[in-house]
């Protein structure tokens, strides 16, 4: 459904009655009844949902683990953010509000993600309500790679300006945190380098793809549909840069855009 850009379940239902080819190469029935084999809009649903959250989390963690022993992501750079996801719903009631600037609130949730900086992929996440301040999430993050990634460095923005946190970093995970100064700790702007600039900026390149995977586009309430929907973007990112890899198109690892045109 991300990848073909098809905006709901039940227009993804119709797509596979519509397209024998793409049905057969999903594993859906292929006999001369073949329709009878198309799952509803109903069995996507619930086969999304029978997977879950956990299920879908073991699969991007064995993404990850199989692009780092490919060589894709190496983590030794990685960067972190959380970008904004506004609820579909405005009486869901796990939703919070929240602020991505000071004169910028949001309604929804947060999608706190680590990128490895090379491979311009995600390698790690969680999903929070809105009301979650970035630098909650930080080491929690830093717990999922921990056995499977040897960062030296991280990078974020002034959201994740914390002294506490930089010597936690350092001290718990070895792992020098990058960022620049948050300009309400003690007035004036913001000062950043051309490092830390250089190697934050590849996460807003991947937002941008996830945007095409519709991580945005929520028609749903709660925190597990949510996470779930979030995850199939995740999960479909990294299933196209492996298989671009296996297929010796290592320069197509991030052509997100034309797998959905």
């Amino acid at each position: 459904m991300h990848l073909l850009d098809v905006p709901s379940e039940t227009m993804l239902s119709a797509y596979l009655w519509a397209r024998r080819d793409v049905a057969e190469a999903c594993g859906f029935d292929q006999d001369p009844k073949w329709r009878k084999g198309m799952p509803s809009q109903s069995a996507l649903n619930r086969f999304k949902h029978r997977v879950g959250v956990e299920g879908l989390e073991r699969v991007l963690e064995e993404l990850v683990h199989e692009l780092l022993k490919m060589g894709v992501a190496k983590g030794r750079w990685i960067a972190v953010d959380s970008p904004a996801v506004d609820a579909y719903f405005r009486r869901d009631p796990d939703a919070r509000w929240g602020y991505m600037d000071v004169d910028k609130p949001f309604f929804g949730y947060k999608l706190h993600i680590i990128i490895d900086v090379r491979s311009e992929l995600p390698i790690a996440f969680r999903v929070t309500a809105g009301n979650i301040h970035d630098s909650q999430e930080y080491l929690g993050l830093l717990d999922q790679i921990e056995d499977s990634a040897t960062s030296e460095h991280a990078y974020g923005d002034g959201a994740y300006d914390a002294e506490a946190l930089r010597t936690a970093s350092i001290s718990l995970y070895n792992l020098e945190l990058h960022t620049p100064r948050n300009p309400r700790r003690k007035g004036g702007k913001a000062k950043s380098s051309r490092t830390v600039k250089r190697r934050k900026s590849p996460v807003e390149r991947v937002f941008s793809r996830l945007k095409l995977l519709r991580f945005k586009d929520l028609k749903v309430k709660g925190p597990a549909s949510t996470t779930i929907h979030i995850l199939l973007a995740l999960v479909t990112m990294l299933a196209i840069a492996i298989s671009a890899t296996a297929n010796r198109m290592t320069n197509k690892i991030r052509c997100i855009r034309s797998l959905t045109a």
